[in-house]
């Protein structure tokens, strides 16, 4: 008799491997330097991952495999791109 296992899949982030090309300058951002280097304080990771599901914040990067950043120049366009208060 074999007992069969439900294998339960976690869901896989929205995050995508680094293109090839990219400008040398453009600097990568942890979630924890996002407020130092582009100027706005980040949402809370959760409320961040449904932005990026819904596609209104920008597409992490995968660093490694328990790590993610974001390219600073998309971060500023995002900042750009929302109204002022």
């Amino acid at each position: 008799m074999s007992s069969s296992k439900k294998i339960r899949k976690t869901p896989t982030p929205a995050v995508r491997s680094v293109e090839p090309v990219r400008a040398e300058d453009d600097k990568i951002v942890t979630y924890f330097d996002i407020e130092r280097e582009a100027g706005f304080a980040p949402p809370t990771r959760v409320h961040l991952r449904r932005l990026i599901k819904k596609k209104l914040f920008p597409r992490p990067v995968a660093l490694s495999p328990g790590r993610i950043g974001w390219f600073l120049s998309e971060l500023q366009q995002h900042k750009a791109s929302r109204p002022r208060a």
